[in-house]
């Protein structure tokens, strides 16, 4: 007995001095994402907790609406710029500074024609919340600056320095988001936002490399020219899978919408580790892919394919059985048979969204090949939108569980095929 766990502690220890750099990186991204979005996440229950379900509803409609105008402002730059830091990262460290200043340039020009065109017409779309267009200003300038700086920490394998940065940040918004909520309402909910992004910009902004300030025009059309298709798919997949807000907002379904949020915003969380391993590996990936180490690259495909059914089927049983628990604790008025109704569908939506996480951001980003996910989300995007619109008209807010479980499990499936068998051509022609 002693002997096998000394043989497995052995084993251990060789496995993390194998992949030291990538266990450090994750544990930093982990602290990192884990506080922001549990800022995010305390934002959200605080809400809850404070308001009505109705105004809870509506205040859920209006930030994914929000949201939406500022996908148009990033429009996958941030990505962008973090595959593009790691390759001029191994050319010139000059480049790198290069390249900062022109993705600056970009995403405040988006930003300043988005906040032009959101002061004009915001109050058409959202008279009730017309008096909070200031924030709204402010968090289309925010949120895509401070992912662009993400994204540059990322490329420069910065993780400790984003980590601390965003856990100073996410702890003085969560102080403060206690008695905003509590005294302001909605008011307070929106506010505590534009608190997270101001100090996460301003800090990333202190500690960041000081950019060149020289126009490179070659440079600013291949961050377009990859964004391009990020940004697309970014667009596109709010029509995937926030559009279902639309819909039950426009059908004033609002409590229904707080269930779709809760269940949204829990099973957001439970992805969170998978995400950061994507994150974490990315520059591992795109390093092999700048070499056309492509047999690697399909080694460790394989092993991430296996590794991820088991870990997606293992965490569903946990939630089908943890998951109510959690719910009666922190969301009690919430809890009832048309809540569980969405529920249980939605932890099928769960188990593949788990399954195909780490792919995306982990290995197509890195590989250059997102144009799978662009055309399965913008196609997909389509369907659902049409799914939604039949099944909601026909059986009410449980359609809109129904299309997003049709919608997602055939268009993961999809993009993992065409990506597996992409990788494996190109492994063979190089072999040839």
């Amino acid at each position: 007995m002693r002997k096998s766990v000394k043989n497995m502690l052995i084993l251990l220890e060789k496995l993390y001095s194998n992949h030291r750099t990538t266990v450090s990186n994750y544990f930093w991204r982990f602290l990192q994402i884990l506080s922001k979005q549990g800022t995010s996440f305390a934002i959200f229950y605080i809400s809850s907790y404070h308001l009505e379900a109705k105004i809870f509803g509506e205040y859920n409609y209006f930030i994914a609406m929000v949201f939406l105008i500022i996908s148009f402002c990033d429009f996958g730059i941030s990505s962008s710029v973090s595959k593009l830091i790691v390759e001029q990262n191994l050319v010139s460290k000059k480049n790198v500074k290069i390249l900062v200043f022109n993705a600056f340039f970009i995403i405040t020009l988006l930003s300043s024609i988005f906040s032009i065109l959101t002061f004009f017409y915001f109050g058409r779309f959202f008279p009730e919340f017309e008096k909070y267009l200031l924030f709204v200003i402010f968090l289309i300038y925010l949120i895509p600056i401070s992912s662009v700086l993400d994204g540059i920490y990322r490329g420069l394998n910065k993780f400790k320095s984003l980590s601390l940065i965003i856990f100073i940040s996410s702890l003085i918004t969560l102080i403060a988001s206690l008695a905003l909520i509590s005294l302001y309402g909605i008011a307070g909910s929106i506010f505590s936002q534009v608190i997270l992004y101001s100090v996460i910009s301003f800090l990333l902004l202190l500690f960041n490399i000081k950019p060149t300030f020289y126009f490179d025009f070659i440079m600013i059309r291949n961050i377009i020219k990859y964004a391009a298709v990020i940004g697309l798919g970014g667009i596109a997949y709010f029509f995937y899978s926030r559009i279902d807000v639309f819909f039950l907002g426009k059908y004033h379904y609002f409590n229904e919408l707080n269930y779709f949020e809760i269940i949204n915003k829990i099973n957001s969380i439970i992805i969170i580790p998978v995400y950061i391993l994507a994150q974490v590996i990315s520059p591992t990936i795109t390093a092999h892919a700048s070499k056309n180490d492509y047999k690697i690259i399909l080694n460790k495909l394989k092993k991430f394919i296996v590794y991820s059914l088991l870990f997606s089927v293992l965490i569903t049983i946990i939630v089908l059985f943890v998951g109510p628990e959690i719910i009666d604790l922190f969301f009690s008025k919430y809890s009832n048979d048309d809540f569980y109704s969405i529920f249980y569908i939605l932890l099928i939506v769960l188990c593949i969204s788990l399954f195909n996480g780490i792919f995306p951001q982990g290995f197509i980003v890195g590989t250059g090949d997102f144009d799978i996910v662009s055309k399965n989300l913008i196609f997909f995007g389509f369907v659902n939108v049409i799914l939604d619109y039949i099944f909601i008209t026909n059986f009410g807010f449980i359609g809109i569980a129904y299309s997003s479980l049709i919608v997602i499990t055939i268009s993961n499936i999809i993009i993992i095929t065409t990506y597996f068998f992409r990788i494996k051509s190109r492994y063979e022609n190089k072999k040839l």
